[in-house]
């Protein structure tokens, strides 16, 4: 009895985690689906628009570590409910902007109230759940993040061809305004019930009241982060210039390139619960685990060098697994790896640095894949995606080596 309420308290939590990050990313990434019609409509121009979305990347990535420090500060539960607050009157503010600055500011903001999520979603999910049900959990909320961008593909073309672009924001301030009040009475019902989890903690081989940055160079944090910088890299820099690639290489049209935004995430949800499965049962290690999928997106590059230019459903097959290769580098990086600094009190902070590299690596993608897709074309941007998989096997081979002092 006891123990079947143990999880159905658990399932209940992770449920609220589900839609918070669903609603994270439907209300993020809806700008990126308006974007061409917003350009078309005349309402600003292509650099304005790259000015807008360049904003929220900066404020989400730089808010993750602030997110982070506050989600093992203050109560993780209000820290969510204010970001999905904030997200709701910026989405609801996005329709009444008139001028670019404008929209880069409102924007701008609802970047720093989605960093408000992920990280507290994490400290309360290690406290209240046990190992087991924090990576089950982790699996869930990621996968949710998937789904968000399914049904973002489903939705806008058909609220853009029977309203137009202001009806996407109006329906994500509508949804983020709802789940923030079911996340407020979820929440409220969930904590009369339960209290963290006990948890017999082994005597750590570091002091938890040591100066924070001694934890972070000597278990190997440092290459934990220069490991999501990688991964974001390449995630974020694959997807955003995959149609790209194959509209220059293999002449595909537009509307079989937006088939290509629904494939991918497919991939990345296979590759999400694989990870989860193959982490729980086969590696029981992150970082062995991050090794793994790095080596096996490596292996991926090295088939898409050879077929990059002459066998499209090929070279669609490799980029999709490098992609849903670093979707599970993700899950053992910023979800699983947090859970070792519990003990310090900085799951929640850890997972904010790390995110932010996430981040940083994105940004970089953004300029740096089209620059070097310009200047050398696509066979040299190929290889280098295959080099950043090979370093990230090095920084997760040299994590684990010092990150076994947590385990």
């Amino acid at each position: 009895g006891r123990n079947m309420r143990g999880v159905r308290r658990g399932v209940s939590l992770t449920a609220l985690c589900c839609a918070v990050y669903f609603i994270s990313y439907f209300a993020r990434l809806n700008f990126s689906a308006v974007l061409a019609d917003m350009i078309a409509g005349g309402v600003f121009t292509k650099s304005g628009g790259g000015l807008i979305g360049t904003c929220l990347f900066v404020t989400y990535g730089a808010g993750q570590i602030l997110s982070g420090m506050s989600g093992d500060r203050f109560s993780p539960q209000r820290v969510i409910l204010a970001g999905l607050a904030l997200t709701a009157l910026c989405n609801a503010a996005m329709p009444f902007a008139r001028a670019v600055w404008l929209f880069a500011l409102i924007w701008g903001v609802n970047g720093f109230a989605q960093a408000l999520l992920w990280p507290p979603i994490v400290r309360l999910m290690s406290l209240y759940l046990d190992d087991e049900g924090y990576a089950k959990g982790c699996v869930r909320v990621t996968m949710s993040s998937q789904l968000a961008t399914v049904f973002l593909y489903l939705a806008v073309p058909a609220l853009i061809t029977v309203w137009d672009w202001k009806s996407v924001f109006f329906l994500s301030a509508g949804l983020s305004a709802a789940i923030a009040l079911v996340w407020w009475a979820g929440m409220r019902a969930f904590l009369k019930k339960v209290r963290p989890a006990a948890r017999a903690e082994e005597a750590a081989p570091l002091r938890a009241d040591q100066p924070f940055y001694k934890t972070f160079f000597a278990t190997g944090l440092l290459f934990v982060i220069l490991g999501t910088a990688l991964m974001g890299l390449l995630r974020d820099g694959i997807t955003a210039w995959l149609p790209t690639y194959f509209g220059e290489i293999f002449g595909l049209e537009a509307s079989a390139a937006i088939l290509m935004n629904g494939l991918l995430p497919a991939f990345s949800m296979a590759a999400i619960w694989l990870a989860g499965l193959f982490c729980r049962k086969v590696f029981r290690d992150e970082c062995l685990g991050a090794l793994f999928f790095f080596l096996a997106a490596a292996l991926s590059c090295a088939g898409l060098v050879f077929v990059f230019d002459s066998q499209a459903i090929l070279a669609l097959l490799f980029s999709s697994l490098i992609c849903g290769c670093m979707h599970a580098v993700n899950l053992m990086l910023v979800g699983y790896v947090p859970l070792r600094y519990k003990r310090f009190g900085k799951a929640a902070t850890v997972s904010g640095i790390a995110n932010a590299f996430v981040y940083a690596g994105s940004a970089a993608s953004s300029f740096g894949f089209a620059l070097i897709a310009e200047s050398f074309g696509w066979g040299v941007l190929v290889c280098v995606w295959l080099a950043a998989c090979l370093a990230g096997i090095l920084c997760a081979a040299a994590a684990r080596k010092q990150m076994r002092k947590l385990l």
